[in-house]
């Protein structure tokens, strides 16, 4: 039987040994494992233990006794208590180290693959990059302000009067913004978790194309608040447009999955890519690094295929890299679960004179069955969510094949019968787009089982001071 372990009540010493694929420094005290924020590899801290199970506890620096020497001084006031960033306190240069070494222990560890990454892609900017950030509003010395969830905490908020990673043009217009909130609104009417009541809930900023577009979400829509709202923030230098949006469930972020119930300016942006362009709305999904993801997609473009018959575009979002390869592939078909998405990518296409994309709203999980496993070798019925776009799609197929896939899945990875699919499909290449390490070790996993091998694993840093990285591999059938 396993000696229960008795960590210290008060603070303590320990040596940190390396950083977890969270950012968080890792020691042991006698062998229980310890998860320390704003730790680093190499370091003697003292620290003091406030989350603590049957098999590891988590702690917080009180001292560092011993610094790293890739220990730098955060510029951000707000870093010891937002969870937004949580590698300030490392030197740019070692973060980007640690994240394609986090990129290569998910492959060893989580997915048993003696593959190793590239040399990882840094940030152009390290700062000031960020296009999309959305601010739970709270009360701050009697004012409407903006916070962020502090580390391990979804019920409570840190005040900010600022944000360094969002782009400039998002810092000069965030605290004019929330000068005419304070105009129009009471510090009554924010939303508190803890006390289930008030109105305002989140304000998520965002740029297309350089220019500023402000959300305000609300429990309850009010039209005559939201015009005076809506009338002076378009009025603020660059603002291209404003959007309010009604979220009664107090849980979740529903409002995502709902029309605006007002837009006031500019309602679609174009979003410039290679020669061609895709379309965008106020909620659609995009990247939030904007430079650096144009440099991710050109390399996942450029990938030498053995085949450009057809692309399958999984997960495609608005479509850019269906759009992007139209010239280059005879015919592309691009899958997305949100038909608003869809709608703008089958747009977009028209408007370009782009005929030989063709683009379906439904699960990619349920879609590839149309392709992979036809009713004519297998009686079982299609779910119904896709049945009424098979016929048209088989017809856009025709009697050619499948022979490359793109596929840019969300954090969870690819459904699993997307890897089961792809068995049937057998195209020549795949590339696989990620965000997430250990769900990208999982997926390569299971499709590298299906007879295929990667010949390039390139990550690429999206998010500087973040524990998050992105990963492009390449793989070919054997």
């Amino acid at each position: 039987m396993t000696r229960k372990i008795q960590l210290p009540t008060e603070p303590f010493e320990l040596t940190l040994t390396g950083l977890s694929s969270h950012a968080e420094g890792v020691g042991r005290y006698e062998n229980k494992v310890i998860f320390v924020d704003g730790g680093l590899p190499g370091e003697k801290c003292r620290v003091q233990v406030y989350q603590k199970s049957r098999n590891m506890a988590r702690a917080r620096v009180v001292e560092v006794l011993n610094p790293s020497p890739d220990r730098v001084e955060p510029p951000c006031p707000y870093y010891k208590d937002c969870g937004g960033c949580q590698l300030q306190h490392l030197s740019y240069a070692r973060q980007a180290v640690y994240k394609r070494q986090t990129v290569a222990d998910s492959l060893h560890h989580v997915g048993n693959l003696e593959i190793e990454p590239n040399e990882i892609i840094a940030a152009e900017e390290d700062y000031n990059y960020r296009n999309k950030m959305t601010f739970p509003l709270l009360v701050e010395k009697g004012k409407i302000g903006i916070g962020l969830h502090p580390r391990n905490s979804y019920k409570d908020l840190t005040p900010l009067g600022n944000c360094l990673i969002i782009e400039k043009s998002l810092q000069e217009v965030l605290n004019p913004a929330l000068d005419i909130l304070n105009e129009i609104y009471q510090p009554g009417d924010v939303f508190i978790h803890r006390e289930m009541k008030g109105n305002l809930r989140y304000l998520q900023m965002r740029t297309f194309a350089g220019k500023p577009v402000l959300n305000l979400v609300l429990r309850d829509y009010n039209e005559s608040l939201c015009q005076q709202v809506g009338e002076k923030w378009l009025q603020l230098p660059e603002v291209a447009s404003v959007a309010f949006y009604e979220s009664s469930d107090i849980n979740d972020y529903d409002w995502g999955m709902k029309p605006p119930c007002k837009v006031m300016g500019q309602e679609t942006f174009q979003i410039p890519f290679r020669e061609i362009y895709g379309i965008a709305r106020h909620l659609t999904f995009l990247q939030t690094n904007a430079r650096m993801t144009q440099h991710l997609y050109e390399y996942a473009l450029t990938r030498p295929v053995d085949s450009k018959e057809v692309l399958l575009d999984g997960y495609c979002g608005i479509g850019l890299f269906s759009l992007a390869l139209a010239k280059d592939f005879k015919k592309i078909i691009g899958i997305e679960l949100d038909p608003h998405a869809i709608e703008a990518a089958t747009e977009a296409a028209h408007q370009q004179n782009i005929t030989n994309c063709h683009f379906i709203p439904a699960p990619v999980e349920h879609v590839l069955r149309i392709f992979a496993n036809p009713l004519v070798s297998n009686p079982k019925p299609l779910r119904p969510v896709v049945e009424p776009f098979a016929q048209e799609a088989l017809k856009f197929l025709g009697e050619n094949k499948i022979t490359t896939v793109i596929l840019d899945p969300p954090r969870s990875g690819c459904h699993p019968k997307v890897i089961k699919r792809l068995g049937e499909l057998q195209p020549l290449d795949i590339i696989l787009v990620s965000c997430h390490p250990a769900t990208l070790a999982r997926d390569l996993t299971g499709i590298i089982s299906l007879g295929y091998k990667p010949v390039s694993v390139q990550p690429f840093d999206l998010f500087p001071q973040t524990f998050h990285v992105e990963t492009v591999v390449h793989l070919k059938k054997t």
